[in-house]
């Protein structure tokens, strides 16, 4: 064989071999090596610990029982003396036990390599699913910024669980488009780590995944089953529980205006909390109220709809503003982007490259603050995708395009 046709031979896997070569070197600098200060694995202290609550039949959600334990493993008191995450966050922090700190820490951090390897995947298969052929060049640009994306190294570093929920997202998504009983059952499961953010996809894959109801069940076996151990030993489990909820609702990092999401964008703009919620739920209420609509008059599922698809997924931080180390749950969003038509593709990258490396644009936007920013680049592609819908969805007669709706 001649160097001109092994070139030739070679030439179809240059470019996926290049994404794959950027997004693992991107994940393994930024989020596993990169130095990041005091706020590296700040997070997997709290998983941390929950994980040596439950492991020997202990309550996290018992503020005493948890600062005790912290105080033992640290010898510090906690700057929160709570877990304000459901119980089937066991279902990832359980194997950190096995451990003692910092080789907890390490192992974390792997898992969360492994996950953004699965978020990378799933994000391949959607798209490779879209189009079922092998993938065009704009195909990858897509599938290379999703798996790019700097909150994925940011909850690395810090030792969060977003790359976990945006895996397990991407996978309920490739489980109902591939027919995948296991993937949407294992990605429901997690998904339900934070709720608010898995809510929108998880109601709707119910409702609109007929032949994935089996998987929501297993799913729903599975929480059960990481409820009732949690409330097995906790006899005041559910009280605990809404306590560290509202608990952690008060901490300086989350105050709703330093956050993402619609909601600190209407603030900055005036309005006061209650009004922002407002307009915020009404806002995510219109968005699944179209979904639903669209796919009940076309007798489609959710997965067989592209503009479905990512308004849902874009659908969180609008109704409930999120941390900038959860953007990564809109990566099979962004991912998907590839299934529009060349004109949306583009007006639509200005503000996906704002949510993409929300740190750069830092150093050129001063007078607003960098979180409304990005809040405002996550509402206009969700008002953006919304508008889409909505203008399809007021044309009878006219069948909703399956992905690559043109």
């Amino acid at each position: 064989m001649s160097s001109r046709e092994l070139f030739a031979a070679l030439r179809p896997y240059a470019l996926p071999t290049l994404v794959v070569v950027l997004v693992v070197g991107s994940v393994s600098y930024s989020g596993v090596l990169e130095g990041v200060g005091a706020a590296r694995d700040i997070d997997a202290r709290y998983f941390y610990i929950a994980a040596r609550c439950w492991i020997t039949g202990r309550s996290p959600y018992n503020p005493v029982v948890y600062s005790a334990t912290y105080y033992q493993v640290f010898g510090s008191i906690p700057p929160a003396g709570f877990v304000a995450y459901p119980p089937t966050l066991m279902l990832i922090c359980l194997p950190l036990a096995a451990f003692s700190w910092p080789m907890a820490a390490r192992v974390l951090t792997m898992m969360n390599f492994v996950a953004a390897m699965i978020l990378f995947w799933a994000c391949y298969r959607l798209v490779r699913g879209s189009s079922n052929s092998a993938l065009t060049s704009k195909q990858w640009i897509w599938v290379c910024l999703a798996g790019t994306m700097g909150a994925i190294a940011g909850s690395i570093s810090t030792g969060q669980t977003s790359v976990f929920l945006s895996a397990a997202l991407a996978l309920v998504l490739v489980g109902c488009r591939e027919r995948r009983l296991w993937f949407t059952a294992i990605g429901s499961a997690v998904a339900t780590l934070k709720p608010q953010l898995s809510g929108p996809l998880l109601l709707l894959t119910l409702f609109f995944e007929p032949e994935q109801r089996r998987a929501i069940i297993v799913a729903g076996g599975i929480v059960t089953a990481a409820c009732v151990y949690a409330a097995l030993i906790d006899a005041h489990f559910i009280n605990n529980y809404l306590g560290s909820i509202r608990a952690y609702s008060q901490l300086a990092a989350n105050d709703p205006t330093k956050l993402i999401g619609l909601i600190p964008v209407l603030m900055h703009m005036g309005s006061d909390h209650a009004t922002a919620q407002a307009i915020g739920l009404v806002s995510l209420i219109a968005a699944l109220g179209t979904v639903t609509w669209q796919l009940s008059r076309a007798g489609l599922r959710l997965s067989d709809d592209a503009v479905g698809t990512m308004l849902t997924v874009f659908s969180s931080g609008i109704a409930m503003p999120i941390q900038g180390y959860d953007l990564c749950c809109y990566a099979p969003g962004i991912s998907l982007m590839s299934t529009q038509a060349l004109p949306r593709q583009l007006w639509l990258l200005i503000p996906i490259l704002l949510i993409w490396r929300p740190h750069i644009w830092e150093r050129f936007v001063t007078l607003i603050p960098p979180n409304v920013v990005t809040g405002i680049a996550v509402a206009a592609i969700f008002f953006a995708l919304l508008a889409i819908a909505l203008h399809r969805a007021a044309q009878p007669g006219i069948r909703i395009a399956q992905f690559g709706d043109r």
